[in-house]
């Protein structure tokens, strides 16, 4: 066994990167929330459940037991969506951005927790019949998401995650305000509409993933590459 003298690094706020260094941000989902934007789709009544209707109880609760660190010449536990309360929260519990952070040149292991809710079989699945339902892909439904990002991209994220949640408010009392409805849906897009920026994102078949810096030496890893 290899022991390795660690610290947790601060996050840090409108930081530029030094010699020698990136900064990243990491974006984080809650997928079974998307149940919830099904019109009607209001716990305890179902208008659409999960496909299998003891699953339920888990929506909501993807990232319980979940904890993130980034290892490797330094250690950082950056910010990620949590199960507390999270369909209460919603919609602020969709998604969440860390603040940024600063990795010195080096070689990372990205690493979660085995989920507790949910099983390494349902961790695999999709649910076609919702992504039908909302016009996207099937999405994996109780596998945690999260995506590793530059950090210049962290003012936009925030601000159009902000614009989503006083869309979501408008709607409460105008669900048919077109700015409301464009500023949710550009909202729940932001990570697809920026795919070609990720440096790493999360992956069904492992809770490991390796990221080296400085990223430009290397292309973006995919979900069915590099699993542990």
């Amino acid at each position: 066994m290899h022991l390795h003298l660690l610290f947790v690094l601060p996050l840090v706020t409108g930081f530029a990167s030094l010699p020698g260094e990136e900064c990243f941000f990491l974006y984080s989902a809650e997928p079974s929330l998307a149940y919830l934007l099904v019109p009607g789709n209001i716990p305890p009544n179902w208008v659409v459940p999960p496909t299998d209707p003891e699953d339920v109880g888990k929506v909501g609760k993807v990232w319980e037991g979940v904890k993130l660190e980034i290892k490797g010449p330094e250690t950082v536990e950056p910010e990620t969506v949590t199960a507390q309360d999270a369909i209460a929260r919603f919609p602020a519990s969709l998604a969440t951005m860390s603040e940024t952070f600063c990795l010195p040149y080096g070689t990372y292991s990205i690493e979660t927790t085995t989920p507790t809710a949910t099983t390494a079989e349902q961790r695999l699945l999709n649910d076609t019949r919702l992504g039908a339902l909302l016009g996207i892909p099937a999405p994996h439904v109780w596998s945690p998401q999260w995506l590793l990002f530059p950090a210049d991209l962290r003012d936009n994220g925030v601000a159009t995650l902000d614009a989503m949640l006083v869309g979501f408010g408008t709607i409460q009392t105008m669900p048919a305000d077109v700015d409301a409805n464009y500023a949710i849906s550009v909202g729940l897009g932001w990570a697809a509409s920026n795919a070609d920026s990720v440096v790493v994102d999360s992956c069904l078949c492992g809770q490991t993933r390796p990221l080296t810096i400085p990223t430009s030496r290397r292309r973006r890893l995919t979900a069915d590459e590099e699993c542990a």
